[in-house]
């Protein structure tokens, strides 16, 4: 069952921090039920474990499709110990997904999962991402990203993800602020006692957002050490 209306969807981003909660906790039903609670038709989730030490699947897909969602599974990194990355979950099917490669300077790999979603007549392309902890390794991948934002033909294009800017103020860097305009920012962590906005969902064309919030609950602080972001966007 969708959340959307014909004349605005719900979209969120949230760091899942490997279903590690602020209670040094490992619990994916947790998080599970932190994700199912924002009622969002297209969720970007960053640092998803896919399978543990024993390359057991994590119930994490499974938690996923039992609460209504379709699972599109990005993987960034193949440890010994762990294989995670970036997944998309949605309340409906995508018209096309495409997985890129984000990897710079041998730092860490990162990568986006790029889906075309329909809702009625609008065609709405979200981009969903993690980037890298150096400035260096981020402007190598905005600019990759902004690649992909100029050449789309979508109504609508979003980009959500955690972007990995510490500068308090929380500009988006000036290739991004160039596509998306200029955005608000919201602090989503640390998650007990936010100070820096590192998570962003941002939209062109400009306007296209009619709300975005952090959510603060209890629950939401202990799940991970990030807030999760949650937006509405005008399909108008």
């Amino acid at each position: 069952m969708t959340t959307h209306s014909p004349e605005s969807c719900c979209l969120a981003s949230y760091n899942v921090h490997g279903w590690v909660g602020t209670d040094g906790r490992t619990d994916t039903k947790r998080t599970m039920d932190v994700i199912h609670s924002l009622k969002a038709d297209v969720i970007a989730l960053q640092e998803v474990v896919f399978t543990d030490e024993s390359d057991r699947p994590c119930p994490f897909s499974e938690l996923a499709q039992s609460m209504g969602y379709t699972v599109t599974l990005g993987p960034t990194m193949l440890r010994d110990d762990t294989r995670y990355g970036n997944a998309l979950l949605s309340r409906l099917e995508s018209k096309t997904v495409r997985r890129h490669s984000l990897d710079c300077f041998g730092r860490e790999p990162r990568g986006a999962i790029e889906a075309d979603f329909s809702f009625g007549e609008q065609t709405v392309k979200v981009i969903a991402t993690h980037l890298g902890l150096r400035r260096r390794e981020r402007r190598c991948q905005i600019r990759m990203l902004h690649d992909i934002v100029v050449d789309s033909s979508a109504d609508a294009t979003v980009l959500m993800g955690d972007l990995n800017e510490w500068l308090p103020w929380g500009h988006l860097p000036a290739l991004l602020r160039k596509a998306f305009g200029p955005t608000g920012t919201l602090r989503t962590f640390p998650s007990r006692w936010p100070i820096f906005a590192l998570d962003r969902i941002v939209a062109t064309p400009a306007g296209r957002i009619q709300s975005i919030e952090a959510v603060r609950t209890d629950g939401v602080r202990v799940a991970s050490d990030h807030l999760p972001l949650r937006a509405v966007l005008s399909l108008k």
